[in-house]
């Protein structure tokens, strides 16, 4: 094996030529292009090539003593990929070494996240697995939003269409879709807080820093379903991280009724990324993390994830 290990840091370092190839290849979501990198919470990424092919990577930061390996923008996707028919056991060594060395103070533990259950055995020596919030997907198996609606509960069904009728009549109501970059960023971004405040409590502090959201908010290819009041005042937003197969229902947020939003936008709005994401040939959502008992009644199947603790240095 004739490995070569790098590490960058992406406030600190140039884009690697081979970098967005790299990530096409791999398959991963657009928060991984560099520019979304450079605006994220400071972290390591560790690469490893063999040759001129990248076959391991994985990004950390430190957080509470741990060499934390999480993604940026949610935990419902892994902060590391490994090549199919590379060694993982071996590579997972690699990065984990490669990651806690970049740190100046000393590691208690490196902590992998989103591990399957028969991914489970591809880190080995001691350690300790723990079950964490588990994911929502979504695989599209029809060819419109009719075949998904008749396979919920006739009572789910039965909602989403009757509100649908109520909000297509509602004349303060003005209900779009499309690319995000044509939108308000300061009113989706006081909705997304709002949102992380109600189901986090007052004292959260998000992972995702303004700029960051800033930044996702005027790539074309992130979209949005979006309601607006006559005034143009944004009510709510579903965010979602387009993708050739797997787009993420990334981010919500709604005002509440008390300061003039509606009642059940949600939804709405995931009816609306089903009807899109039929319509464009999509393999399926992901839908991500909480509310999953609300989640399987959209249809959703909820999948165990684990997170693995290896001992420090």
């Amino acid at each position: 094996m004739n490995w070569r290990v790098e590490v960058f840091d992406p406030h600190l370092d140039a884009e690697p030529p081979w970098w967005e190839s790299f990530r096409r290849s791999a398959d991963l979501h657009m928060i991984w292009t560099w520019e979304m990198l450079t605006a994220g919470a400071p972290l390591r990424i560790a690469v490893v090539r063999d040759g001129p092919r990248t076959i391991a990577m994985a990004a950390a930061r430190w957080t509470r003593g741990m060499t934390n390996v999480i993604a940026l923008g949610g935990t419902a996707q892994p902060s590391w990929w490994i090549a199919e028919s590379a060694p993982r056991p071996e590579l997972f060594a690699v990065l984990g070494r490669a990651l806690r060395d970049q740190f100046s103070r000393p590691a208690l533990g490196t902590l992998w996240r989103e591990f399957t259950r028969d991914q489970l055995h591809q880190i080995r020596g001691i350690r300790a697995t723990v079950k964490v919030n588990p994911v929502s997907l979504l695989p599209i198996r029809w060819p419109d939003e009719n075949g998904w609606l008749a396979e919920l509960s006739a009572e789910r069904r039965k909602n989403i269409r009757r509100r649908a009728r109520q909000l297509g009549r509602d004349p303060g109501l003005v209900i779009g879709s499309g690319p995000v970059d044509t939108l308000d960023a300061d009113q989706a971004i006081r909705l997304i807080r709002g949102n992380e405040v109600k189901y986090n409590g007052p004292r959260f502090v998000s992972k995702m820093p303004d700029t960051w959201l800033r930044r996702l908010l005027r790539r074309s290819d992130v979209r949005a379903v979006h309601y607006h009041d006559p005034d143009r005042t944004l009510l709510a937003i579903s965010i979602v991280l387009d993708h050739p197969t797997w787009p993420v229902l990334h981010r919500w947020g709604a005002l509440p009724e008390d300061q003039g939003g509606r009642k059940h936008l949600y939804f709405d709005a995931f009816r609306r990324n089903v009807a899109w994401a039929t319509a464009t040939g999509k393999h399926g959502l992901i839908v991500g993390k909480g509310l999953p008992e609300i989640k399987q009644s959209l249809g959703c199947q909820v999948h165990d994830r684990y997170a693995i603790i290896t001992p420090g240095r």
